[in-house]
């Protein structure tokens, strides 16, 4: 009798539905674990040279790093393209805002993390 009175509920921003290309969630995964799988490399190798090497850090320790980051990224990237290039599938998944921010976000920024690291390792470098 009084609903009139009753405030509209806001919609729930969880329940907002963002669709992304299936091919293009699916590329994301397989590059985010090839950034893992890079990045243990990198970080393996750098820390081998400075135990065998018992020096500090230098400039080109660093410009070594960042290039074979650059090169991870780089490959990455291209295995993106080929992925989403060669495949069929025409579909969006879907996910709800929390689902979104919980899973998809972090996986592009994974799949992102080579040049994040080197954009952070440059501001750093500058006295950011």
């Amino acid at each position: 009798m009084l609903g009139f009175l009753r405030r509209k509920a806001e919609p729930d921003p969880s329940t907002e539905i963002l669709r992304i290309p299936s091919k293009k969630f699916n590329a994301a995964v397989g590059a985010a674990m090839a950034a893992i799988h890079e990045l243990e490399k990198i970080a393996t190798r750098a820390k081998s040279r400075m135990r065998d090497q018992k020096r500090p850090i230098e400039q080109g320790d660093l410009e070594e790093v960042l290039r074979m980051l650059s090169d991870a990224q780089r490959r990455i990237n291209s295995e993106v393209e080929d992925e989403i290039a060669k495949s069929d599938d025409q579909g969006d998944t879907e996910w709800n805002k929390d689902g979104y921010d919980l899973l998809v976000a972090p996986t592009f920024r994974m799949a992102n993390s080579p040049q994040e690291i080197i954009d952070l390792a440059l501001k750093a470098a500058d006295g950011g």
